[in-house]
C-alpha cells in the first residue's frame, strides 16, 4: 500500500512517527512543509527504518507533484490547512485517513468531525471560498468516517461524552502517550533542576511583551535564589535580545530545534518545570507530573492579554493548563496565579470550540 503524509509542524511530525514505530501505519512518504518541522523530521528520521518513513523531494514543484500522487492511506497533520483540505478532493478516495496532533487545535478539529464548528481557522478572517472549501472537505471527512475509515490518533486526549459521539460518527478514536518516539535517544538531553518552557504568546502579540519579560524576570529569580540551575527552552521565534538577557544571568538558553517533547525526560533530574499555558502541558504535561516533576502551570492574568485576544480566544489559549489540571485520571499538577496577579484566569475557565491559538 502507498502511504502520504502531510506535516507542518514538530508534534505533527513526531505524531507521524510515533505512529510508524508503534505499526499503526504502513510506510509513508512525508511532505514537511515548514522548516521547523523539517529540522524535527531530520533529527527523527536517523533513527527510523528507511522503508518506513520516506521525506518527499524538497523545493516546492517536487512537492506539489507528491502531494497529488495517488495514496491508499493519507495521514494530514492540521485539516484545517487549505493545502490538507484540498488534497481530500483529489480524485481517488484513500482506504484511510489518519489526523494526528497539532496541539490544541486537535480540540477544533474534534469539534469539526462532530458538526460542532467549520473546518475553518477560528479568529482569522475567511474569505467565502476557503469556507466552501472547509464545508466540501469536512463533508468528505464525515463520508471517511461513515466508512469507517477516519482515525484520529492523538495525545492530546478526548473528553469520553465527545469519544462516544466520534465512534458513534465511525471515527476510530487511537490514544496514546509519544510512548514510541519518547523512546528514542535523541541526545541533548536536559538536566538542569528547573526548566521554563518559552512561549510564543508575547511574540504573536497576544500578551504585553513587557509583562511576559517580567514574568521571565521573577520566574528565573525564584529558581536561582534557590540554588537551581536553570535552563529556558526557547521557542522558535525568541528575540535573541531576550536570550542574551538570560544567558548573562546564568541560565542555560536552549534553540536546539527539538521539540520539548523528546528534550523532557525522566530520569535526567528536571525536578520543576514552569509554564505559561502551552501544547506541551496537553502532549506530556500528565507524563511529566507522572515521573514526579513538579509542572508549575501558571494562567495569563487579564491584565496581560493585548486588545486583539477576546475572551473566548483566552480561554482556549488557557486550554492545555486548564485541561491538565482537571484531566480524568491524572495527577494533579501544582497551579498557582502568576506572580502579582490579581485578576488571574479562572482555574476551570471554559473551552469554547470557536477559538484558536495564532
Amino acid at each position: 500500500m502507498t502511504g502520504l503524509a502531510l506535516v507542518e509542524s514538530p508534534l505533527q511530525v513526531l505524531g507521524l512517527v510515533d505512529a510508524l514505530l508503534a505499526g499503526s501505519l504502513d510506510p509513508v512518504t512525508a511532505v514537511v512543509r515548514t522548516d521547523p518541522a523539517r529540522a524535527t523530521f531530520r533529527a527523527l528520521a536517523t533513527h527510523l527504518s528507511p522503508t518506513l518513513l520516506v521525506s518527499a523531494p524538497t523545493g516546492p514543484g517536487a512537492a506539489r507533484r507528491a502531494m497529488i500522487e495517488p495514496a491508499d492511506i493519507l495521514v494530514l497533520g492540521d485539516p484545517l490547512s487549505g493545502v490538507a483540505q484540498a488534497r481530500l478532493l483529489l480524485p481517488g478516495r484513500p482506504s484511510e485517513i489518519v489526523l494526528v496532533d497539532d496541539g490544541t487545535a486537535t480540540r477544533l478539529v474534534v469539534d469539526a468531525l462532530l458538526g460542532r464548528a467549520p473546518l475553518v481557522r477560528a479568529h482569522v478572517p475567511v474569505a467565502l471560498r476557503r469556507r466552501v472549501l472547509g464545508a466540501v472537505a469536512s463533508a468528505t471527512l464525515a463520508r471517511q468516517a461513515g466508512a469507517r475509515r477516519l482515525t484520529l490518533r492523538t495525545c492530546v486526549g478526548v473528553p469520553d461524552d465527545d469519544r462516544v459521539a466520534l465512534a458513534r460518527e465511525g471515527v476510530v478514536v487511537a490514544q496514546h502517550t509519544l510512548g514510541h518516539v519518547r523512546a528514542l535517544d535523541v541526545g541533548a538531553p536536559v538536566t538542569e533542576d528547573v526548566v521554563v518552557l518559552g512561549s510564543a504568546l508575547a511574540d504573536d502579540g497576544l500578551i504585553a511583551a513587557d509583562a511576559y519579560d517580567d514574568w521571565l524576570t521573577r520566574t528565573v529569580d525564584d529558581a536561582l535564589s534557590a540554588g537551581g540551575t536553570v535552563r529556558y527552552l526557547a521557542h522558535r521565534r525568541e528575540p535573541a535580545s531576550r536570550l542574551a538577557a538570560l544567558a548573562r544571568r546564568g541560565v542555560r538558553t536552549d534553540t536546539v530545534p527539538l521539540p520539548a517533547e523528546l528534550r523532557l525526560r525522566p530520569g535526567n533530574g528536571v525536578r520543576r518545570v514552569v509554564s505559561l499555558p502551552t501544547s506541551v502541558l496537553l502532549t506530556i504535561g500528565a507524563a511529566l507530573v507522572e515521573d514526579g516533576v513538579d509542572v508549575d502551570a501558571q494562567a495569563v492574568p487579564d491584565a496581560w492579554w493585548t486588545a486583539k485576544v477576546p475572551p473566548a480566544l483566552r480561554a482556549h489559549l488557557d486550554q492545555p493548563r486548564a485541561r491538565l489540571a482537571d484531566g480524568p485520571g491524572t495527577a494533579r499538577p501544582r497551579q498557582r496565579r502568576s506572580p502579582g496577579d490579581a485578576t488571574a484566569a479562572p482555574e476551570n475557565p471554559t473551552m469554547p470550540s470557536e477559538a484558536r491559538p495564532a
